[in-house]
């Protein structure tokens, strides 16, 4: 997300005591990435299309807001 690159998300099925499916997804709508759940090399090649036509987002700067709070204590 730093670098504004476009993203592809796969989830690893193995892993499914981390995220779950749908907090992948959410996590990459947030992030706007594409984002695949059945991996398979046309799904991968669609995704890495779908991601190029994405735009990077842009987020506030968490620290400057962690410190400005911290600062109001």
């Amino acid at each position: 997300m730093v670098y504004r690159k476009p993203r592809v998300m796969v989830i690893n099925p193995k892993w499914m005591r981390s995220a779950g499916k749908r907090d992948a997804e959410f996590f990459a709508e947030k992030v706007n990435a594409a984002f695949i759940w059945d991996i398979n090399l046309e799904n991968l090649l669609k995704a890495i299309d779908e991601a190029k036509k994405k735009k990077a987002p842009v987020f506030a700067n968490g620290v400057e807001k962690l410190a400005e709070v911290i600062l109001e204590f």
